[in-house]
């Protein structure tokens, strides 16, 4: 995935921000140019998704066990993320890197010329290990670090992350689903999407990732 983690992203069609949200922006425009300018500079660098306010609280898997969540994920699905433009086979390896780091390697394979690129991330608890908020730094990405919060997971076949970070009178959000097979059942995906949903996250710019001939 994946940043936080992991990560950069964009909008369909090249949009910064939400379309219900234009006529707010353009009003802020003309009172707080600055302010907006810094925020819609910031959303082009990293291309997140861009909602009002603040971050909403969303709860984080307790007794989180990082053991169990090492190793491999497909992502399946994701909010578009501009620094995997024309990737496909995007996978997040975890690995332990003692003293409650957690080590990321994140991997896709380019359409157009089969080539696969990686990136070498860590990630830290914000907190206690036992709540699976982190944040995760990577090698020549700016801005600093990126919010990782596992919302759920039984380690063995899915989990859910979630990134949002405020910004001024905004906030940024990254969404994925992340499975341990690079195909899994219609059945698994549909009851990952109704948790999200559940949650009161939107599914809307939930987008497939292509994990076929890879």
């Amino acid at each position: 995935m994946v940043h936080p983690a992991l990560n950069l992203h964009w909008l369909p069609q090249g949009e910064c921000v939400q379309p219900s949200q234009l006529p707010v922006l353009v009003i802020m425009y003309g009172c707080m140019q600055s302010v907006l300018l810094l925020v819609l500079a910031v959303c082009v660098v990293r291309s997140q998704l861009v909602f009002p306010l603040n971050c909403p609280n969303q709860a984080v898997v307790q007794n989180f066990d990082s053991t169990q969540y090492l190793g491999l994920w497909y992502e399946n699905q994701k909010y578009p993320v501009i620094f995997e433009t024309g990737g496909k086979c995007i996978t997040a390896t975890y690995s332990d890197n003692g003293n409650n780091k957690i080590g990321v390697l994140n991997s896709q394979r380019n359409i157009l010329t089969n080539k696969v690129t990686t990136i070498t991330g860590e990630a830290k608890f914000t907190g206690s290990t036992s709540e699976a908020s982190l944040t995760v730094s990577f090698q020549g990405i700016p801005f600093g670090d990126g919010s990782y919060n596992v919302l759920d997971t039984d380690y063995t076949s899915y989990a859910i992350v979630w990134s949002c970070q405020d910004l001024l009178l905004f906030n940024t959000q990254i969404l994925w689903i992340l499975t341990r097979e690079q195909n899994p059942s219609s059945t698994l995906i549909d009851n990952v999407r109704q948790i999200i949903e559940n949650r009161g996250i939107t599914l809307l710019f939930l987008k497939p990732t292509d994990q076929t001939n890879c």
